[in-house]
Order: structure tokens, then C-alpha cells, then sequence
């Protein structure tokens, strides 16, 4: 049972801890924001305009980018950001890298960089101290592809307070306009934030991911399809349509299975691509995903699985629709199986082979 010892939860804690603002509705606050673009690290330390939550980096290039970060207790040590690749893009293999760290009530950070680096973008966030925007009380769901139940805790973009906003330009067109193919293979990732605690808002961070995806990246929206914390809910990701359904476009395709809408989780292997994350750090030693974090996860891979008719355990000659670059996979893989990378975890990787097999049982 996959039940990480350094988280120190339960099944138990879990249903009865905090109540996030996904569960009280009512009001969700407004994500207070500074965007930076630098050709390279800044040479001193940068004073923030309000304390942070979470700061978002990314690059260009295959070198790494270490962060210290400063707050109330002085200056915390260096860390390492995530490596990983990402990209709305399907024309070509994407060379920028980066994500979200927790960053709390930081006032100053500092950057260093080592190797290919070039391009950084920053993003200064705060989601949890912003004004108050009212949104109808949301209610968790039984979640559901095309019609078909999953038994997983589910909240909606509008029950996890996502701006939609942040999907338009400043004339109101889409930024990311919707499109949808079939589905070829599921891809299973994690945030990877090198100094997440147990105690982190999910929901917190999901809104930082968000618009740091949105906007400081230039995506456009969120990246993947579904996310799921550590007590095992599903919140809906990318914008796919008008439609209850997540992942899925509302017209099917000429074979009667749902179409899915483009993601941005791994650059040029997107369309065809259906992209789940794990919100947490597979990578750090003994961390693994919690008992509900993986029910939930066996849960929406067999579902999707069920409706699209997909061998996850079989080999996969991946097209894609957009690029026509080609690619052997595993039809449920990992993102290290697309591109250098971790994720999702040195630690998780190795349970996806049973994985596999208990969603081929279940599906």
C-alpha cells in the first residue's frame, strides 16, 4: 500500500483535516501576482512586492536553476528546482523547463544558475491573501467520463476557484483556443516541488500552478487534464468544453470515443496525449503517493481506460496528429518515458508497472 511515511497521514486525517476553499465555497481570494523576464539569474537578491505563497520559475535550456528563498526566520537553504520539460507546443520538442515551488511568506529570493540557461521567467504569487472573489458554493461530484462513473471525488475548475480569466487575451479572445483529437495514451506525472511540506493547501497550490502555467508560461490554461492531491480528489484541469465531463470535447470521434481536449504537460507529445498529475514530490527521499492519492489515480486511469478502450499495459506507436513525430511508448507511461526527466518520481516509477496491471484488472 503505497502510504508515504514522511507525509505521516491517514485515510482518516485526511477526510477530517482543514476544510480547503474548494470544500467551503463561498469565497475564493484572488491570486496576487508579479511577472519577471530575465536573459539570465539576477546577480543580487530580488525584494518581492508582497510576501509569497509559491513562486513559479521556468528556463530555457538544459541546465539547472538553484533558489534560497528568505522569510521571517532569514534566509532558508538552497534548493534545486524541477527539471521538467513542458509546452503547449506539439510542433516541435520543447526546451524549457521549470515549475512551482512553495514559498511562504517569503520577501526576498535569490537565484543561481549552472549550465545552458537562458530566458527565465518568474512569477512572485500569492493565493491565499488576495481580495475576496465570490464564487457559488461548490459541492464535490462524482466524477465522470462521457456519461460513465468514476468512483473519485471530483471538483470542477469552478469549485476549485480557477480564474478563467486567465484563458483570454486582453481583447477577450481564447489564448488557448480548444482543440480535440483521439486518445492514444495516458501519461502520469508529479508537480515535483522540492520543498513541498505535509501541511501545504493543495488547492492554494493548484491555483499558483495555474496561473503560473496560464500566464507566466503563455499556455493559456492549466497544462494537464486532472490533478489529485494526497487525500485522493480529482480536480479538473485543462478548459475542455461547456460540457460536466473533463478531458473530453463534447462530440465524439469517428470511431464513437470521446475526443480529448489538447493539453501542455509534455512538450511536442501533447495531442492524443492525456496528462495526469500528482500533486507532490516523488522524488525525495521516502515520499510516495498516499494511499487515497493512489486509489484515486487507479481509479481515473481505469475509467479512462474502460471508456477508450486502451491496452495500458500494451506498446503504443504514438503519432502525433499535429507534428506527425512519431514515438514507442508504453500506452500508460510515465513522463520520463517521453523526455529526460524524474518525474513522476525515482521513487513512484517503479510502481507503474503495477499499476498497469491493476488498471488492466479494473478496466
Amino acid at each position: 500500500m503505497l502510504i508515504s511515511a514522511a507525509l505521516g497521514v491517514t485515510a482518516a486525517t485526511l477526510s477530517t483535516g482543514a476544510a480547503t476553499a474548494a470544500e467551503e465555497g463561498l469565497a475564493v481570494p484572488e491570486t496576487l501576482a508579479r511577472d519577471l523576464v530575465l536573459p539570465g539569474a539576477p546577480t543580487s537578491a530580488t525584494t518581492t512586492e508582497f510576501p509569497l505563497s509559491h513562486l513559479g520559475v521556468s528556463w530555457t535550456g538544459d541546465g539547472e536553476v538553484g533558489l534560497r528563498l528568505r522569510g521571517a526566520a532569514g534566509w532558508a537553504d538552497w534548493q534545486t528546482l524541477p527539471g521538467c520539460g513542458g509546452g503547449a507546443g506539439d510542433g516541435s520538442v520543447a526546451n524549457t523547463f521549470g515549475g512551482v515551488v512553495a514559498a511562504p511568506r517569503a520577501t526576498e529570493y535569490e537565484l543561481a544558475t549552472s549550465g545552458a540557461v537562458s530566458e527565465l521567467r518568474i512569477s512572485e504569487l500569492n493565493t491565499v491573501d488576495g481580495p475576496i472573489r465570490r464564487i457559488a458554493k461548490p459541492h464535490a461530484q462524482l466524477l465522470r467520463f462521457a456519461g460513465h462513473p468514476v468512483l473519485a471525488r471530483y471538483y470542477s475548475r469552478a469549485a476549485w476557484g480557477a480564474d478563467e480569466s486567465y484563458r483570454f487575451k486582453a481583447n477577450g479572445d481564447e489564448a488557448w483556443i480548444p482543440a480535440y483529437y483521439p486518445v492514444q495514451t495516458l501519461t502520469v506525472h508529479h508537480t515535483g516541488e522540492p520543498n513541498e511540506t505535509p501541511d501545504d493547501d493543495p488547492v492554494a497550490r493548484l491555483r499558483a500552478i495555474y496561473r503560473f502555467q496560464a500566464v507566466t508560461s503563455n499556455f493559456g490554461d492549466f497544462g494537464y487534464h486532472l490533478a489529485i492531491d494526497k487525500r485522493g480528489y480529482v480536480y479538473e484541469g485543462r478548459y475542455s468544453g461547456t460540457d460536466a465531463s473533463p478531458v473530453f470535447g463534447p462530440n465524439p470521434g469517428p470511431d464513437g470515443r470521446p475526443m480529448m481536449v489538447n493539453g501542455a504537460h509534455i512538450g511536442g507529445w501533447n495531442a492524443g496525449n492525456v496528462g495526469i498529475v500528482l500533486i507532490g514530490n516523488f522524488s525525495k527521499p521516502d515520499w510516495l503517493p498516499t494511499a487515497p492519492a493512489y486509489r484515486s489515480l487507479r481509479a481515473v486511469l481505469s475509467g479512462l481506460a474502460r471508456v477508450l478502450d486502451l491496452d495500458v499495459e500494451a506498446t503504443c506507436n504514438y503519432v502525433n496528429p499535429v507534428s506527425a513525430a512519431t514515438k514507442t511508448v508504453i500506452t500508460l507511461s510515465g513522463h520520463r518515458n517521453w523526455v529526460p526527466t524524474e518525474c513522476p518520481g525515482n521513487n513512484f516509477y517503479p510502481y507503474l508497472d503495477g499499476l498497469r496491471r491493476e488498471v488492466a484488472r479494473r478496466s
